[in-house]
């Protein structure tokens, strides 16, 4: 039986493109990434922390039991809880047969949820280059938060308060792990 590890460290992201510019000079190019599609739907986590007011999709939210859980252990700082949203779950993807599932507990972005996502291009490249070949990484993510800006993601989550508030309560772990099972039932 062969066991393998994987180290990711923060390095391995992509790093900004580099292009031309008509001078014919390198200048960094960056995207306006809040104008990025996505393939998830955001709902304000502020709103829903609120009790939704007249917004029955927001009072009636699929995961406002945990979202409310996580903000009152702490994961999202002080006065952040605004520039935060609560994100649907990766979708699993037809006809893959190559997958790696990862269990992250590290919220993304807006732009970067699971879609463009740096980690997990770095994770698919380096996976790649060891076992050759084409896959896909699929991340069930344990807090279903996303920063509504990008480059806001340390002044907005505390990692070490969502590792906390989930091993303290058992509801979290065992609607973690259902995802986790809904995932591999579906491929």
């Amino acid at each position: 039986m062969d066991t393998f590890f994987f180290c990711y460290t923060a390095d391995d992201d992509e790093k900004d493109t580099t292009t031309s510019s008509k001078k014919g000079g390198k200048k960094k190019q960056k995207k306006d990434e809040d104008d990025e599609e996505e393939d998830v739907t955001r709902t304000s986590l502020e709103k829903i922390v609120n009790g939704g007011g007249d917004d029955d999709d927001v009072k009636n939210h699929d995961w406002e039991e945990q979202a409310i859980a996580y903000v009152k252990g702490g994961a999202v700082k002080e006065g952040q809880v605004k520039n935060v949203s609560v994100v649907t779950p990766q979708k699993m993807l037809k006809g893959i047969i190559n997958i790696l599932f990862v269990v992250g507990i590290y919220p993304c972005a807006k732009g970067h949820v699971y879609k463009n996502n740096p980690t997990t291009n770095a994770i698919e490249r380096r996976v790649g280059a060891y076992f050759g070949g084409n896959f896909c990484v699929l991340f069930i993510d344990a807090v279903l938060f996303s920063a509504n800006k990008k480059r806001i993601n340390t002044k907005t989550f505390n990692p070490q308060k969502m590792l906390e508030t989930l091993g303290a309560n058992p509801a979290l772990i065992k609607e973690l792990f259902s995802r986790l099972c809904n995932q591999l039932r579906t491929w």
